[in-house]
């Protein structure tokens, strides 16, 4: 029994050599190693045992360099390597040691030293990390141990049931050994290698060769096939010798199709393609003729492109071409790749390997070999499939017996799995493969090392490796050093890769002018400058590009005449940069028309990023923005926060909430801590789910939101949807610890009439903790604090009770105070705000006394004095009326923007006269109405229907449509009706012209607002208006303007119509399709829905309205007998509508007819028929009569009257 046996046998051996490993590599036993470096061949032992461990160690070839060694100087190299403070032990160590075991284990002097030296091993004290590496390691070799255990396991029994058939052979002469042998290499041989158990493979065939030499050497056919089958085991391993094998059987036997088809290969593989082509002919394979064919073709792509589709199918079949392309100089293979996705193969065999292969390079192809230098990029996406696939097959390699052979493949599976997890000890897994065989793709690799460092934040290492790899400068190197620059910033780094451009006459192209345009940023374009004077260029015009983008970067003049009178000679990418800088000095239409042939707005690349960029410059682009970001997104494409930002603010001015939602949730995914980002998630999510508000409440709560905008946001959000007690919470706590003013009376305001009134004036019937009790203290109104922790004022006020008189004290000093009435700290807080505003300090609360002996004279000198007009709002007013009855003011200038809807309910239903265009000049400009336009409604026109259909329950008929903008507006109104009734709204329900739901108003008007809102739900639809964009300014805009601007940019297209009674609308656009709502229903209506609305729009202040002859003979009857009459509303509307002197004329003959009082008659239409003419110019006016009269010249009693009316109302007229 030799030593090694012994050792093996005795009791604890690997706990024994892991304890020295450990003990002597963290330098505790110091006289172990004095001992060993004494012994000088020991010392060489030891070493020599070390540095074959570190060639097997699989970590990158620094490392290995930095602890490799020719003294016993690595064991305190290794101390420091095993246990750095800084660090801790590294994570790569155990394997280190390990090995180091097991070569110490192979060496017999060594292993010897350690065993009669365990004592001394025993006495070294281990620490506890240094205990725990101790044991992590055992636990490795015993999981290894079992692992190989199995693994020979299962090997042994396959060699022992081979050597069983085999024994028999030996024993029964009787049967031919030759085929028997065959018949088993044809059968379990055959299945092993499908399985790809070809390390099982190689051990039965020198068994086999080894017991039946003789036998092997007279049979030509086992011959063959022995030398096929090793061959076919070192097809991924030793590929060379593989051919050899295959090429020997081929020899043997010329004529066995397999061996034929791998001697085609290889005289692909040696680019004979008329021995391949004779062969292939022989073959008889139709596959191989086509695979030469291709291989050996000048255009390989345009023939493949020709052949039988089942065979462009055959993955394999591609494969094998790509394996012979490749060894072709300047050869194409891109072409191969171009196919469909095809679907992962469920299992891994030697007759599917080849799809895999194949897929794989395909799969690697789509990637592009892309260099991550960035976590953030946007590429590493496009790796995450290609991570799932490399894995799939890595999972099944292991079930084989090949996965040591496929080292690209290894490098590629670390290197994807640590780019798309982030995972470190993948970075270990990559850095540990040995590329020194890669070939030609070995400078790929190396730089995928180069971003590993990168990644791991090792920008040194990355640079060492980089100028490592840079013997033969490429694009690659270029592109990679300046990417490695810009996360550095390290200026050397770029001076270096320009330096060496220069040794090796290499000028800056294009490409690199690109990559070297993205370095510019502030904090080092001077220096920039100084290194493009030490590089060539094969432009000029590049150059004088990149010197004005570094000029703009560090605030340096930008001279851009030459660069715009060069502009064609900028690739599409520098064109981009040139337009991005010209955006950047003001030349924004030029950049735009620059970026607009060249950009692709689905592929997300620097073109579009930087027109993205000159589009965010330009209000009126801001629609074509919108739409590309959403379509990016929408995409699946990285967006990153900026754009993510912009996204959502435009979504939100048009009332986008589903696109906006969309954006701003992926915004708090990433920053759920982030205030401002939460606030806008929430109040976006009130709009689109309001019930999931629920959930946010206590985040709501815990946050600490201090910005007054984000303040009254998250509380709109929560008090518009029921959230009272949330609201009125994030409100006080805001408010309370804020200085801002406004925030300050946005607290008292909607304490004293908003959201959360009911719950700041809530008072209570006995003071109890937590309470403010309001005392009145000798004529002073004071709170105090009901508590049973506060002073004894405090505690005096529990249980205290309205109008009680408390008896307590105050520094010792009795006092008695009579409580007033007992309240909650939002009603306290709100009486402290009103405290301060009495200094004046706030602008936005300043209170006032009115004096009780003359209330209205002092009233008016407090909203003087608050004003900064010189006139009272009554004078305002006036002046503003005056101008509208004119024309030169609209309807929409007289409404206050901060409550439009009460203040349109005021204007449409009061005694106010709106004025509208004339149904029969609008009528005259409609020709024909396609099927598929659209009308747009604004929101008085809305209002008006809604409140006729509730009226009088007629439907009106017809498309409508209004913008998603103006629907958000009206839900949020009908969310906070109640609070918004204001003295607008009860003079508007008071008149009594309306539905009424209820005797009070608050609550009358709160019913209107919801039959309107459910009007809009059952009659309208909403779009949105994303044209608005470009008119709509982010915060300089009133709400009534977004309204207007937001329903007018529907316009833009063609088959749109704006329905509004507002006649200055139409007179600012007159070439724009606008239309009164009369029109509107006149278009889609019977004549009974017809009169019905026009006689609901004059009895509520319109004038300009179609009336019928019926409806003034009726109006003019009840007029003569005293009753209730609109006489004065029809003479009113004649002055805005003078061609309905017709419907008067008719009327007046009618009545002339049956009338016996005729001189009520005659005044009455006199006056009507003048206020008709004025409306009409001179000439047309006095033309009209005469003409009337003359053909009314009949000797009729019933025209006489009427033309008698027309010539006085002419005289009337005319004065």
């Amino acid at each position: 029994m030799t030593l090694q046996e012994n050792l093996n046998n005795m009791m604890g051996l690997d706990d024994i050599m892991i304890s020295f490993a450990v003990s002597v590599g963290a330098g505790i036993a110091t006289n172990l190693i004095e001992d060993i470096r004494s012994n000088k061949n020991l010392d060489a032992r030891m070493n020599k045992c070390f540095n074959n461990a570190l060639k097997k160690w699989e970590v990158s070839q620094e490392t290995r360099n930095n602890l490799h060694s020719e003294s016993l100087n690595f064991y305190s190299d290794l101390a420091v390597f095993l246990s750095n403070p800084a660090k801790g032990i590294n994570p790569k160590i155990k394997e280190l040691l390990h090995l180091w075991i097991k070569e110490i284990q192979n060496d017999e002097i060594c292993a010897n030293y350690i065993i009669s030296h365990k004592q001394d091993v025993a006495n070294c004290k281990l620490n506890d990390v240094l205990v725990s590496l101790k044991n992590d390691i055992l636990t490795t070799i015993n999981i290894i141990a079992e692992r190989q255990e199995n693994m020979l396991k299962k090997q042994d029994d396959m060699m022992e049931f081979l050597q069983t058939q085999m024994q028999a052979l030996t024993k029964d002469e009787t049967i031919d050994q030759a085929k028997k042998l065959i018949a088993i290499l044809r059968g379990s041989i055959a299945e092993l290698i499908e399985d790809l158990k070809l390390t099982t493979v190689r051990r039965v065939i020198e068994e086999i060769e080894l017991q039946y030499a003789s036998v092997i050497e007279n049979n030509q056919e086992l011959r063959s096939e022995i030398a096929y089958i090793k061959g076919l085991t070192l097809l991924f391993s030793q590929s060379p010798k593989a051919i050899e094998l295959f090429h020997e059987a081929y020899i043997i036997r010329p004529d066995v199709p397999n061996y034929m088809q791998m001697e085609v290969r290889r005289c692909l593989a040696k680019c004979d393609y008329e021995t391949a082509r004779k062969l292939s002919e022989e073959l008889g394979d139709e596959r191989y003729k086509i695979i030469v064919d291709i291989v050996s073709s000048n255009n390989s792509a345009s023939a493949f492109a020709v052949i039988p589709e089942n065979i462009k199918r055959d993955m394999e079949v591609r494969q094998i071409m790509l394996e012979s392309l490749v060894v072709k100089k300047d050869a194409n293979c891109a072409f191969l790749f171009d196919c469909e996705d095809i679907d992962l193969p469920e299992s891994l065999k030697m007759s599917n390997i080849y799809q895999w292969l194949f897929l794989l390079s395909k799969i690697r192809c789509e990637t592009g070999d892309f260099i991550v230098l960035s976590f953030n990029a946007s590429q590493i996406d496009n790796l995450k499939s290609a991570r799932k696939a490399v894995n799939l097959f890595w999972k099944k390699l292991e079930e084989t017996e090949i996965k040591g052979n496929f080292y690209l493949i290894a490098c590629l599976h670390s290197y994807w799995n640590f780019v798309c997890t982030q995972d470190k000890s993948w970075a270990d897994s990559f850095l540990s493969i040995d590329r020194t065989n890669f070939g030609n793709q070995k400078l790929v690799f190396n730089l995928m090392e180069v971003s590993v460092y990168v990644l791991l934040g090792r920008h040194e290492e990355a640079f060492t490796a980089l100028v490592s790899t840079s013997k033969k400068l490429d694009i690659n190197i270029i592109r990679v050093a300046i990417m490695l620059f810009i996360q550095t910033n390290n200026i050397m780094h770029l001076a270096w890769v320009l330096g060496r451009m220069k040794e090796v006459e290499i000028k800056v192209n294009d490409e690199i002018a690109v990559l070297l345009a993205h370095t510019m940023q502030m904090e080092n374009a001077e220096k920039i400058i100084v290194q493009l004077d030490n590089v060539d260029f094969e432009k000029e015009s590049v150059k004088e590009l990149l010197i004005q983008l570094a000029n703009f970067n560090s605030g340096k003049e930008v001279i851009t005449e030459q660069i715009k009178k060069r502009l064609a000679e900028f690739c599409d990418e520098l064109k981009a940069y040139a337009a991005n800088l010209l955006a950047c000095v003001g030349d924004t239409e030029l950049a735009f028309d620059m970026l607009k042939p060249i950009v692709d707005e689905g592929t997300p690349d620097l073109k579009r990023h930087i027109f993205i960029s000159v589009l965010e410059k330009m209000q009126e682009k801001s629609p074509e923005l919108y739409r590309i970001l959403i379509k990016n997104r929408q995409a699946g494409n990285y967006c990153d926060d900026h754009l993510l930002k912009k996204e959502y603010q435009l979504d939100s001015q048009i009332g986008d909430y589903n696109n906006a939602l969309a954006a701003i949730t992926m915004l708090y995914e990433r920053y759920p801590e982030n205030a401002e980002i939460f606030v806008h998630f929430i109040f976006t999510i009130s709009h689109v789910c309001p019930e999931s508000i629920k959930q946010y409440e206590k985040i709501a709560l815990n946050l600490k939101i201090s910005d007054p905008k984000l303040v009254t946001l998250v509380y709109r959000a929560f008090s518009e949807n029921g959230y009272s007690e949330t609201a009125a919470e994030l409100l006080y706590n805001a408010a309370k610890a804020s200085d801002d003013y406004g925030l300050k009376t946005f607290y008292y305001n909607e304490t004293l009439n908003g959201m959360i009134s009911n719950i700041a004036r809530m008072e209570y019937d006995v003071a109890e903790e937590g309470n403010y009790v309001l005392c009145d203290k000798d004529g002073q109104r004071l709170f105090y604090l009901a508590s049973d922790n506060g002073s004894s004022i405090s505690k005096a006020m529990l249980g205290a009770k309205k109008d009680d008189e408390v008896d307590t004290e105050i520094g010792f000093k009795p006092i008695k105070l009579k409580i007033i009435g007992i309240y909650n700290k939002y009603y306290k807080l709100a009486g402290d705000i009103m405290r301060e505003a009495k200094d004046g300090s706030n602008p936005g609360l300043v209170p006032f006394e009115i004096d009780k002996e003359h209330p209205l004279e002092s009233l008016e000198m407090v909203i003087r004095k608050m004003s900064k007009d010189t006139q009272t709002p009554e004078e305002i007013l006036k002046t503003a009326y005056a101008k509208y009855e004119r024309g030169e003011m609209g309807l929409y200038h007289l409404v206050d923007d901060n409550n439009m809807l009460s203040s349109y309910y005021k204007y449409l239903f009061t005694p106010f006269r709106v004025h509208v265009n004339m149904y029969f000049n609008e009528r005259r400009k409609i020709t024909e109405i396609p099927a598929d336009t659209q009308f747009v409604l604004d929101l008085p026109t809305i209002i008006t229907f809604a409140e006729f259909a509730a009226k009088t329950g007629n439907k009106i008929k017809g498309q409508k449509t209004i913008t998603k903008l103006l629907h958000e507006y009206l839900r949020f109104a009908n969310k906070s009706a109640i609070h918004i009734a204001d003295g607008d709204f009860y003079e508007a329900m008071g008149r009594g012209n309306l539905v009424k739901y209820s005797e009070y108003v608050d609550v009358d008007a709160k019913e209107h607002i919801k039959k309107l809102v459910e009007w809009i739900d059952a009659n309208c639809t909403d779009v949105i208006a994303y044209n608005a964009l470009g008119l709509l300014q982010q915060g300089y805009n009133s709400p009534l303007k977004d309204q207007l601007f937001s329903s007018l940019s529907l316009l833009l297209n063609q088959k749109c119509y704006f329905v509004t009674d507002d006649s200055a609308i139409a007179s600012i656009l007159p070439m724009v399709n606008i239309i009164t709502t009369e029109t509107y229903v006149k278009l889609f209506n019977d004549e009974q829905v017809s009169r019905e609305y026009s006689k609901f729009l004059l009895e509520h202040g319109f004038r300009g309205v179609e009336l019928d002859t019926d409806y003034v003979c009726s109006e003019y009857q009840k007029a003569k007998y005293g009753k209730e009459n609109k006489l004065v509303a029809i003479m009113q509307n004649m002055t805005k509508n003078p061609y309905q002197i017709s419907v008067a004329i008719t009327a007046c003959m009618k009545l002339e007819s049956m009338e016996i009082d005729t001189n009520t008659l005659k005044i009455t239409f006199t006056n009507m028929f003048a206020m008709a003419l004025k409306g009409f110019i001179p000439d047309f006016r006095n033309n009209f009569v005469n003409n009337t009269v003359h053909s009314m010249d009949f000797p009729m009693r019933f025209m006489r009257i009427t033309r008698q009316c027309l010539k006085d109302a002419l005289v009337i007229a005319n004065s």
